[in-house]
């Protein structure tokens, strides 16, 4: 069910952030996450709200700069290096973390009432179905054509990411909170 904002009362958070689904959905659209903006809406929910971000490491100062800013923001940081899988005479990059994810989800479950999960990877529906289980609320937060239907029918909302504007901001490829770490 798609809604237009959260609800007011969501108790303990956790938040996980599948980066490469949101960055592309966002990316699509003409835009891109604006971190700080972000943590600041979810604390207004939880000021002690948990947040992963799920993402690959890239060896360049840029990033690292990036990943640095995401650490004093608070968030706790789940990378991993790009595997290459070489496929004829294409190089595909991969760097998944569906299962990295859902253990973290289900290994925390006892410490938070909600999770909002950035993502529209249908292979968490299951998850999702898990969580109710456990009494456990679930909002995805996703782009339009980026979302998966199986996974917003198993969730309690489905908010559209590139229509909440406080924490989405224009995509421009050296935008300059990334040349600041942000």
């Amino acid at each position: 069910m798609r809604i237009e904002s959260l609800p007011k009362k969501l108790g303990k958070i956790l938040v996980c952030i599948d980066s490469a689904n949101v960055a592309i959905g966002l990316r699509n659209h003409g835009l891109a996450l604006d971190y700080e903006k972000f943590v600041k809406a979810v604390r207004k929910y939880d000021s002690k709200a948990r947040i992963y971000y799920y993402g690959p490491k890239f060896e360049n100062t840029k990033h690292q700069r990036f990943l640095g800013f995401l650490k004093k923001m608070g968030f706790k940081l789940v990378t991993k290096e790009v595997k290459v899988i070489k496929s004829g005479s294409e190089d595909h990059r991969k760097a998944n973390f569906d299962v990295e994810l859902a253990v973290d989800v289900v290994d925390l479950s006892s410490g938070y009432d909600t999770l909002l999960l950035l993502s529209g990877d249908s292979d968490f529906a299951i998850l999702a179905r898990y969580l109710h289980k456990k009494n456990k609320r679930i909002f995805v937060i996703s782009t339009r054509g980026s979302v998966s239907k199986e996974l917003v029918d198993e969730c309690d909302g489905y908010v559209v990411l590139s229509e909440w504007k406080i924490v989405v901001r224009p995509y421009v490829k050296n935008h300059p909170a990334v040349k600041r770490g942000i």
